[in-house]
């Protein structure tokens, strides 16, 4: 794997700052940081029901993750915290894993209104609960 696009919903203060947050790290995998909603979003991978809704990660192989899953492999492509995303990989605490994005993934507007930007009531796509199963 040579590198990750991570689909973002670039109308969600709260996605945006975790976007310039990955932007910052060091990255061992290169990411490339798009906007779900993008033209190149769609020329990339289409209409994924989960973009824009959900975090999603795509490889140069077609391979996708989603939600929690997607937060992991995020963890995994940069040098500070490739060990924690193997921790939380393990069978025993991926769970506990999904259930943290779950929660901060479905407050996220307030989430952006706690971290000092405006709550995206109506901008943001707020997933469903668990609808990426």
């Amino acid at each position: 794997m040579s590198r990750l696009s991570v689909y973002y919903d670039a109308h969600c203060p709260f996605c945006v700052r975790c976007r310039d947050w990955l932007a910052s790290e060091d990255a061992i995998v290169p990411l490339d940081l798009v906007p779900a909603d993008s033209p190149a979003a769609s020329e990339r991978v289409g209409a994924l029901p989960w973009l824009g809704a959900h975090l999603v990660v795509a490889d140069e192989a077609g391979r996708f993750w989603v939600g929690a899953a997607a937060f992991i492999v995020c963890l995994w492509a940069l040098r500070r915290t490739r060990g924690i995303s193997l921790w939380l990989a393990e069978p025993w605490l991926a769970p506990l894993a999904r259930m943290f994005f779950d929660a901060v993934s479905s407050h996220r507007g307030w989430l952006s209104g706690l971290f000092g930007s405006e709550e995206c009531v109506d901008g943001c796509r707020v997933p469903q609960r668990h609808a990426y199963r």
